[in-house]
């Protein structure tokens, strides 16, 4: 039994070591990164049994090494309560190793280094003003606490929205995608609005959900779930500045979801429904053509701009299904 202890403790310490990985360098962030490994170090040695099973994931496959390598705080997300309100040790180390298979299935090794080592994959990209409006699929550490990928939406090199998700199986067994947070930038309501009226009247954090349902397609998820205000991992923190500023369960509603038997999730379409023109009022009918144009263009470019990150047999079973 003392081996395996050593041998643990030995893994652990490998990415411990790696100061880069856990932050910055500044007098603030190395107290609190201090903090940080404290408690990673004890949560592990007092959950040794699963905190190994973890590491022998990961250590046994040269792509999974340096990925948490790289991303420490992926090994930390098993032993913080992250990912939804309430989540158990053991839910967290399931779903980072469900996860992490489901990716290697779907996405090239190239790919997912581009993800977590690189800029991400650019799904989508527009001339806006004197701008470029981009979105991409990436890795956000400073997300780390609600999934393991994000989309994000910028202009011009500033984050305008973010969704971040992971993939997991849900009750019935099926591969679903499941929201964990969804964010947009703070007191720029003019932007917002500039950008609906380019959008043809549809709203940018519309357009992120819109987004996420062609990724969830195009890697054959079969349910969309997205973390309800109750299931917000810090909805219940102790400080009221980790809190939900704007309700999630109103967006969620209006994006035609519904509240799950668990409360902490809502259950998303994986199709947006769209009105017919018939169903619009006359004098919009030009407005709602223009802006199904577009999303369906978005459609395309998204989906022509994930192609070469996913595995070739992938591709095949997609065109199978179209």
């Amino acid at each position: 039994m003392l081996h395996k202890y050593i041998d643990f403790g030995h893994k652990l310490s490998f990415f411990i070591q790696h100061r880069r990985a856990w932050g910055t360098s500044s007098a603030y962030a190395f107290h609190l990164n201090y903090c940080r490994r404290l408690v990673f170090i004890i949560q592990s040695l007092a959950n040794y049994k699963l905190m190994a099973e973890l590491l022998d994931f990961f250590m046994t496959n040269s792509l999974r090494r340096d990925i948490v390598n790289t991303n420490t705080c992926i090994l930390e997300q098993a032993v913080r309560r992250w990912f939804y309100y309430d989540s158990t040790m053991q839910e967290r180390i399931a779903l980072l190793k469900e996860c992490f298979l489901f990716f290697e299935s779907k996405f090239s090794k190239e790919a997912l280094q581009h993800i977590y080592f690189g800029e991400g994959i650019p799904l989508w990209s527009q001339e806006y003003k004197h701008d470029t409006l981009s979105l991409i699929l990436h890795f956000n550490r400073s997300h780390r606490k609600e999934g393991l990928m994000t989309v994000t939406l910028t202009m011009g090199g500033k984050k305008i929205y973010l969704v971040t998700f992971w993939i997991a199986s849900d009750i019935k067994g099926q591969k679903a995608l499941w929201i964990g947070a969804f964010q947009g930038s703070k007191g720029d309501l003019q932007t917002n609005r500039d950008l609906t009226k380019h959008f043809f009247g549809y709203r940018p954090k519309n357009l992120m959900i819109y987004v996420l349902r062609t990724i969830a397609q195009q890697l054959q998820l079969e349910e969309i779930y997205a973390v309800s205000n109750h299931g917000f991992q810090a909805s219940h923190h102790i400080s009221s500045k980790r809190r939900l500023k704007t309700s999630l369960d109103d967006f969620w509603k209006e994006t035609q979801g519904e509240v799950c038997s668990d409360s902490r999730f809502f259950t998303l379409p994986l199709i947006e429904l769209r009105k017919s023109l018939e169903e619009v009022d006359s004098h919009k009918r030009n407005l709602y053509r223009k802006r199904f144009a577009m999303l369906d263009s978005i459609d395309a470019d998204v989906r022509e701009a994930l192609k070469p990150s996913l595995i070739e047999e992938n591709l095949m079973s997609i065109k199978k299904i179209m």
